[in-house]
């Protein structure tokens, strides 16, 4: 006869072992792909397709233990009923709008660009990244862009947001790598870099390149 002991939880976990943790991770996004495709089939806004669901799996796995120390005792488990780990993982892997959508929604590349130019300033690297680092972008380009900006931030004037904005929109407009015909433009969660592929030599590396028109 087994003997209990008072100190384990009836169905406790444990999340100690990588491996097991990595396992429990695979199987939440998995399960939640093949839910999303079996009800309302394949949606592109959506990332979920493989090699994003996969890429967010990674990131939820690789981000699990800087949450739990961040959130700390404000979120207790509950042995043998809930975990933050399970927890992070489902709200990593539930169904939601993709980063492109979200990004054309809020226009979070705007956002980005006001947030960047802010951390430059914060460490007087404002200048130097304007001369070495941000493109050079004629009015005639500017004029030419498919975009809108929601405000102006006066604390920046409009040309160096433009070209922050551009360096973060077309970051890997150049890189060779295999994109679907089917596939609907991206600037965020783009191809090359769910691919692993936006590493490369490439003329946007030089700031007179031709990825602001």
């Amino acid at each position: 006869m087994a003997v209990k002991n008072p100190d384990i939880w009836v169905g406790a976990e444990d999340y100690s072992d990588p491996a097991e943790l990595k396992r429990v991770y695979k199987d939440h996004f998995h399960s939640a792909r093949q839910a999303v495709l079996s009800s309302v089939g394949y949606l592109t806004d959506c990332d979920m397709d493989e090699r994003r669901v996969n890429r967010r799996r990674d990131t939820a796995l690789r981000t699990v233990s800087y949450a739990r120390e961040m959130i700390g005792e404000d979120y207790p488990d509950f042995p043998g009923t809930s975990y933050f780990e399970d927890d992070w993982a489902y709200l990593n892997s539930i169904l939601n709008d993709g980063y492109d959508a979200l990004g054309k929604r809020y226009d979070l590349l705007y956002g980005a660009s006001l947030w960047i130019l802010d951390v430059l300033n914060s460490h007087d690297l404002l200048q130097e990244a304007e001369a070495d680092v941000l493109p050079v972008l004629s009015a005639e380009a500017a004029d030419q862009l498919d975009h809108a900006f929601p405000a102006v931030d006066y604390t920046y004037s409009l040309p160096l947001v433009i070209k922050t904005w551009c360096t973060l929109r077309y970051r890997n407009r150049d890189c060779k790598v295999y994109t679907a015909k089917s596939e609907s433009a991206r600037y965020m969660n783009d191809e090359a870099a769910v691919r692993s592929k936006h590493h490369q030599d490439v003329p946007s590396a030089d700031r007179t390149g031709g990825n602001t028109a």
